[in-house]
């Protein structure tokens, strides 16, 4: 991780910090090109546990995608 990365890491929410970590594990070595990932909220849910017993997981995720913008 670059140091803009981590400094970045501690003043993202962890909901944000989530989101990004599912993202960069998407990215490949061999990538030579910009792809577009898609990440569904379906995906996080089942992903994160904290998440799937949360009513409000829906509004929290987007809360979280606000804070990576």
């Amino acid at each position: 991780r670059s140091n803009e990365l981590v400094s970045a890491s501690y003043t993202l929410p962890p909901d944000a910090h989530r989101i990004l970590s599912v993202a960069i594990s998407m990215i490949r070595q061999e990538d030579k090109q910009l792809h577009t990932y898609r990440i569904y909220t379906k995906q996080l849910i089942d992903f994160f546990p904290a998440l799937q017993s949360d009513k409000n997981a829906i509004a929290r995720l987007d809360r979280a995608t606000d804070a990576l913008m």
